[in-house]
Parts: structure tokens; C-alpha cells; sequence
């Protein structure tokens, strides 16, 4: 697994490594854009 990963390679890879839970997870642009929120909110703190 690498070190870091930009928002959509991270959603991109989350689906890949677990394809079990791809029907649980929301679609591609909406789990990327759900990721990149999450991290601005993170550099708040």
C-alpha cells in the first residue's frame, strides 16, 4: 500500500481492494468528494 493517496485514488483503490463491499459503498464520485471533504476537515484541527 503506498504512502499517501490524492482523494480519487484513494476512492479508486477502496473499491478495488474490497469489491465485496462495493455494492455498500456509495459511487465512485461521491465516495471521492465524501474523502476530500473529510480531509479538508481534518486540516481545520
Amino acid at each position: 500500500m503506498k504512502a499517501h493517496y490524492y482523494p480519487g485514488n484513494l476512492a479508486a483503490e477502496l473499491l478495488v481492494r474490497w469489491p465485496g463491499a462495493a455494492g455498500s459503498l456509495p459511487p465512485l464520485a461521491e465516495l471521492e468528494h465524501f474523502i476530500s471533504v473529510a480531509y479538508q476537515a481534518s486540516l481545520l484541527f
